[in-house]
């Protein structure tokens, strides 16, 4: 009697599965579409949010999080293009839109770094490049990208030089990424910040013939359910960052000589065309006097994340020091005001003083 049922067990468990399968694959698919409806019946009939006073914050959160990122050989990913009230990506390079004076005519300033040079927490006016602009009447562009380390920025300019580019002056503006991303276990001091990410997904491709591959929309979907999840609740998404700069002197060492390696071969390759060449080790707020008391540098993640800064940023400074060629500007938010928007991006009041600092090196004897 057993074996005779059997087989129609076995059958109706089959199309139970197939059942599974089918409904998670309409319910992954099913998501973007639905989201994308609708985003378009919502800006069809929804008024647009306007970025006063009140709101720009979080129509600047908004766009930021909705301007994305595609891959260029090279440099890894780069902006792609962006209209937005407080954000715009625009431009042959995807950079973001810097505010200048209406002559386009003087010197022309290139701006490199990662997300606090981008702009992250500051409309386009209040950008580092702006203020700079503003304040010393020279022309500026802003290729900084959210993510990027010294040497994408280096590519990058290579880029622009092989294009014809001769700017009169190009700063770079690093460190935190350096240490961020450099130090993470999974990372060397070559690394880029999604490097684990993109050699996992090309060295181990998941074979449409393997029983595994029909599990991979039930797996994403998980996925993304969990994110949606820990966004809705607050949960911090960081818990994962393991690094391990504090045990491996070497691998701290060799990150710290490739930074000062990338801003020699940038200096070196600016000057051969008659530019100017500042670079600049980022304030992080584990270091000077600006108020911190918004922030929760005590969880366990911080403190995680401080021991790497501890190893490396005392090594770059000291350098620093002793070379006299780049500048620390570890101190230059050191006033009695809240200017961290968290353990190391900055507002608009924060990128006035690293703009007028900036301002006051150009125009020092020195640099002439």
């Amino acid at each position: 009697m057993t074996d005779s049922k059997s087989p129609g067990a076995l059958k109706i468990a089959g199309i139970n599965i197939l059942i599974v399968f089918v409904m998670a694959n309409v319910i992954y698919w099913g998501i973007p579409t639905v989201t994308t409806i609708s985003d378009f019946f919502r800006s069809q009939f929804a008024p647009a949010p306007r970025a006063s006073a009140e709101n720009w914050i979080a129509t600047h959160h908004r766009e930021t999080q909705a301007s994305k990122l595609v891959y260029k050989s090279f440099v890894g990913w780069r902006g792609k293009t962006f209209a937005g009230e407080t954000v715009n990506v625009e431009g042959p390079y995807g950079q973001r839109k810097t505010v200048n004076a209406q002559s386009p005519a003087g010197k022309l300033a290139y701006f490199f770094g990662g997300s606090t040079m981008w702009g992250v927490g500051s409309p386009d006016g209040e950008t580092i490049p702006s203020q700079f602009a503003a304040i010393t009447g020279i022309r500026s562009e802003n290729f900084g990208e959210r993510g990027w380390t010294a040497h994408q920025s280096l590519m990058q300019l290579i880029h622009l030089i092989q294009d014809g580019h001769r700017p009169d002056l190009v700063v770079f503006y690093d460190g935190v990424n350096e240490v961020f991303f450099k130090c993470d276990q999974r990372h060397s001091a070559e690394s880029h910040g999604w490097e684990y990410q993109i050699s996992s997904f090309i060295s181990e491709p998941i074979k449409s013939s393997s029983f595994t591959h029909y599990l991979a929309p039930i797996d994403a979907l998980a996925g993304r359910i969990q994110r949606a999840m820990g966004r809705a609740l607050g949960a911090e998404q960081t818990n994962n960052y393991a690094a391990d700069c504090h045990q491996k002197p070497a691998k701290a060492k060799a990150i710290a000589d490739n930074l000062l390696h990338d801003w020699q071969i940038a200096e070196q390759l600016v000057t051969a065309y008659g530019g100017e060449f500042i670079a600049v080790l980022q304030p992080v707020s584990f270091y000077g006097k600006a108020r911190v008391d918004n922030l929760a540098l005590q969880s366990r993640y911080h403190r995680h994340l401080r021991e790497q800064y501890d190893t490396i940023y005392p090594v770059l400074i000291q350098r620093l020091q002793s070379g006299g060629r780049y500048h620390n500007l570890v101190s230059v938010l050191d006033h009695d005001e809240h200017l961290y928007i968290d353990y190391c991006h900055i507002g608009p009041n924060g990128n006035r003083y690293v703009a007028k600092k900036l301002a006051e090196i150009v125009s020092s004897p020195k640099s002439q």
